[in-house]
């Protein structure tokens, strides 16, 4: 089930052995004489007193969990009794929770023009059915596993690896984490420092004595940063 949301189990039970009179029909609990029914939840009887959270409906034919969270996963089961014996049903309740990041604040990463460069999404869990994309600023999809990048999924960390860092690859990246409960990201900036280059035309200038002369540093060089 998905947090915040409810869900309602059956108390439809398997008998542990053959006993008159205790009958399973249709998720409905009868028997003579009429059988006690509790829920127990890892060990633990449940009460709607103890468990605001969790409501017993139709003389505990049902269990209703409302504003699902983390704390309601765990083994449910339905126990019916009476005095010629007992039948249970079980039911597995896994809660998937809107994706958690570790940290949600932007980092920014810097790195020289050619360094192998790894962004690691700090994503605080991985459940079934979680997907991760990396994102761009500008572009419309996913980035992809190619000539430039690296994309690493669950179970290795996920990580976007820029192979060989360049000047064009500077700007804003985001890790995307989705899945039935929700999505978060978490955004970093890539600064790419440039060692300085100074690019000179070819030629010489070639002046006479008593005579000046002006160089353009702009016709000169280049300088980058």
């Amino acid at each position: 089930m998905v947090e915040n949301s409810s869900t309602v189990l059956q108390c439809k039970c398997r008998c542990l052995w053959h006993v008159v009179n205790l009958c399973i029909d249709s998720g409905k609990v009868e028997g003579s004489p009429a059988p006690t029914i509790t829920w127990v939840k890892d060990g633990q009887n449940i009460t709607s007193s103890v468990n605001p959270e969790i409501q017993l409906l139709n003389g505990g034919q049902q269990l209703r969990i409302a504003n699902a969270f983390s704390s309601h996963r765990g083994v449910y089961t339905c126990m019916a009794e009476n005095k010629v014996g007992s039948a249970l049903a079980t039911h597995l309740v896994e809660v998937v929770l809107r994706p958690e990041m570790m940290s949600s604040t932007q980092e920014v990463v810097h790195a020289v023009e050619g360094d192998l460069v790894s962004l690691t999404c700090p994503v605080a869990s991985i459940d079934l059915g979680t997907r991760i994309e990396w994102r761009r600023d500008g572009d419309q999809g996913p980035l992809e596993s190619g000539n430039s990048y690296t994309i690493s999924n669950p179970p290795s960390p996920p990580r976007l690896t820029l192979l060989s860092a360049k000047d064009a690859d500077e700007g804003a990246y985001s890790c995307v984490v989705r899945n039935d409960a929700g999505e978060n990201r978490v955004d970093f900036q890539l600064v790419v420092w440039v060692k300085p280059a100074i690019n000179i035309p070819e030629g010489k200038r070639t002046v006479e004595e008593g005579e000046s002369l002006s160089l353009d540093w702009y016709d000169m060089m280049t300088v980058i940063f």
